[in-house]
């Protein structure tokens, strides 16, 4: 192995591992209540959410309970294409997902 392959490697692991190290210290919101907001002003989007954590830590997850298909209803085809998924966070409580 000749030493910029040596290099890389190492550049590799060194990443992996950091990359490793900061998804551990962010929450990952699951389930429950919390806040989130996004709005575009400008050019600009502006992100916010509550659930007790800055909006840089916390990763945001929805599992197949908040899994649904786009519906063949005219102004949802930004979407995507019906029948497609998508996943949708409730604006009331359901169990299993966040909301």
């Amino acid at each position: 192995m000749n030493q910029y392959s040596v290099k890389n490697v190492i550049m590799l692991l060194f990443g992996l591992i950091s990359i490793t190290a900061l998804a551990g210290e962010r929450l990952k919101w699951t389930d429950g209540h919390g806040d989130l907001s996004v709005g575009y002003q400008a050019g600009d989007w502006d992100w916010g959410i509550w659930v007790n954590s800055p909006v840089d830590e916390v990763i945001v997850s929805l599992n197949d309970k908040a899994k649904n298909t786009i519906p063949d209803i005219a102004g949802f085809e930004f979407l995507g294409n019906v029948g497609d998924p998508v996943w949708i966070a409730p604006q009331v409580e359901r169990e299993g997902v966040i909301f």
